[in-house]
């Protein structure tokens, strides 16, 4: 008998007005979607309701939780506010200009070595890492009940989610593409010969992904 999977949806909160002004949000609240945003979760209504979860997991940020109630109406009865994969506290940078940003010296090593930089008094990405391992193993762990799970969250917790996944070095973490209300899907069997072996089905799947992709200028908070 084939061994039963946990079926993880991340899904990247949709469009913000962090993403239109092209800063990096962090913590800072309130934070809302944009109107393309807004127009993004209306668009995933349909595949959320086919794939139709058992649990959903949401960073606690304002974004998150207002892209997940517009994508899925039953989402009362489903959603588990989990501080664990809240966006990364980005201290002394939150609310800037990613182009002022750039330009700090933090920023090459950001770029190069991740593993390494605390931000001004805000979180290691080490300790990021952390809580994210944490809470992945134990959403896919034997004794989770629920099989079909979506993971609301931010740009640069996602990507540092599947690079661990994938058993990736941490310093690559920023070559992983995870665009606004973007869609990743992975497949765990947390039991029999499969165990440890995750089945990826799709990374990044997009809702207009047939337009002309612009270049990424900014990595850092993932994508705008």
């Amino acid at each position: 008998m084939k061994n039963k999977s946990i079926e993880l949806l991340f899904l990247r909160h949709a469009h913000s007005e962090a993403n239109e002004r092209e800063i990096l949000a962090g913590r800072v609240e309130p934070i809302r979607l944009s109107e393309k945003g807004r127009e993004q979760s209306l668009q995933l209504r349909d595949y959320l309701a086919d794939f139709n979860p058992d649990q959903i997991y949401s960073s606690p940020l304002l974004r998150c939780q207002e892209t997940i109630k517009r994508a899925f109406p039953a989402w009362q009865e489903k959603l588990v506010l989990d501080e664990r994969i809240i966006e990364m506290d980005y201290g002394k940078w939150s609310g800037k200009k990613l182009k002022k940003l750039s330009k700090e010296p933090l920023w090459a090593t950001i770029s190069s070595t991740p593993i390494e930089v605390t931000f001004p008094k805000g979180e290691a990405f080490l300790t990021a890492q952390q809580r994210i391992k944490e809470f992945i193993e134990e959403i896919t762990s034997a004794t989770q009940v629920a099989k079909k799970v979506i993971v609301v969250s931010h740009g640069d917790i996602i990507r540092i989610a599947i690079n661990q996944i994938l058993g990736r070095d941490f310093n690559e973490f920023q070559n992983l593409r995870i665009t606004p209300a973007s869609r990743s899907l992975f497949y765990f069997y947390p039991e029999g010969k499969d165990k440890k072996r995750p089945v990826i089905d799709y990374i990044n799947r997009e809702i207009e992904s047939s337009k002309k992709k612009k270049n990424v200028k900014f990595q850092l908070g993932g994508e705008v």
